[in-house]
């Protein structure tokens, strides 16, 4: 099964009300402008709502603080796009991944054909009912869950390449595996949905507060007593070393971009945050609602495990 529930393209009446809307400026930056910041949120209906109010409020400040520059419909719209970046979070180097994927999922199961042991391990002692695998890469994860018998598994990845790589991999998995295309901080799942979530070498690819944002979604999706694991690069790791470098954008104070080298002979980067295991050890301890059970280094990666607290009465 593929579902397409969080990247979806506008459509029906957000779409013809979003249209009208633009059509009201004279200017065409516009569209350039707000049109991709709807496209890569999930639910258009909000989302244009979001825009109306913001671009509403843009207005009302913006001509008694600053005068005629204000009343300027450009100005507004600037002012406004600006507005919305900062809210939604889709600025920054981080926000180049999805596209990096997408073109690296071609050649990209060439190296990564096996599960990593821990994982498996992890697996095997787990209820095998329903399983979130946030981050599925090519299926590999996937795959092994499967042949453990996992009742239903949702494979959820932000490159649709990627999603395509699983698919390709993984055949005809019948009911089985439902196919996600989102984000990590936002998994388009109900509240406690899941009794395991797996995440393996995505969240270095997210500022720590982001990262954090991404955990709690995971605690929603988990029911009590459910189980996490989550694996990053720890900065000494040999893809580093052999292909990384610093990323000197002052976002983060452990960035890296590291290239991959695509079937076609060309070098992609992926932006990694990858601070050492303290301190992503302390950043990740304490989210409410999760209780950090396990912290370790195997190999190149860093593991963490949870368990999802229950509910505390009022």
């Amino acid at each position: 099964m593929y579902s397409r529930l969080e990247d979806q393209e506008p459509k029906g009446l957000a779409t013809l009300c979003y249209v009208i809307f633009l059509g009201t400026f004279e200017w065409g930056m516009v569209i350039p402008t707000l049109w991709p910041l709807l496209q890569r949120m999930g639910s258009p209906e909000m989302y244009f709502g979001l825009v109306i109010g913001t671009f509403s409020l843009t207005r009302v400040i913006c001509q008694p603080i600053i005068g005629a520059l204000g009343d300027r419909w450009d100005f507004q719209v600037l002012l406004c796009s600006c507005l919305l970046c900062s809210a939604l979070g889709g600025s920054g180097p981080w926000a180049t991944v999805e596209a990096a994927y997408d073109k690296i999922s071609a050649n990209f199961a060439e190296s990564r054909r096996f599960p990593w042991p821990f994982v498996v391990q992890w697996l095997r002692t787990s209820q095998r009912d329903t399983l979130l695998v946030a981050g599925c890469g090519d299926g590999r994860h996937v795959q092994s869950a499967l042949d453990l018998g996992f009742r239903r598994i949702f494979a959820l990845d932000l490159s649709e390449g990627m999603l395509q790589a699983a698919q390709r991999r993984l055949g005809d998995s019948g009911e089985s595996v439902v196919f996600l295309h989102g984000d990590t901080r936002r998994v388009p799942l109900p509240d406690e949905s899941v009794q395991d979530v797996l995440s393996c070498a995505v969240l270095h690819h997210l500022p720590l507060a982001e990262s954090r944002a991404a955990l709690q979604d995971f605690r929603r999706l988990l029911r009590p007593g459910g189980r996490l694991l989550a694996s990053c690069w720890d900065p000494r790791a040999k893809a580093v070393a052999k292909r990384g470098k610093p990323a000197e954008d002052g976002i983060e104070a452990h960035a890296y971009w590291v290239a991959w080298r695509c079937a076609d002979g060309s070098d992609v980067q992926r932006w990694y945050n990858l601070p050492p295991l303290e301190v992503r050890r302390q950043s990740w301890s304490d989210v409410p609602g999760l209780l950090l059970e396990r912290v370790e280094l195997d190999g190149d990666n860093q593991v963490f495990e949870w368990r999802k607290l229950p509910e505390t009465g009022s």
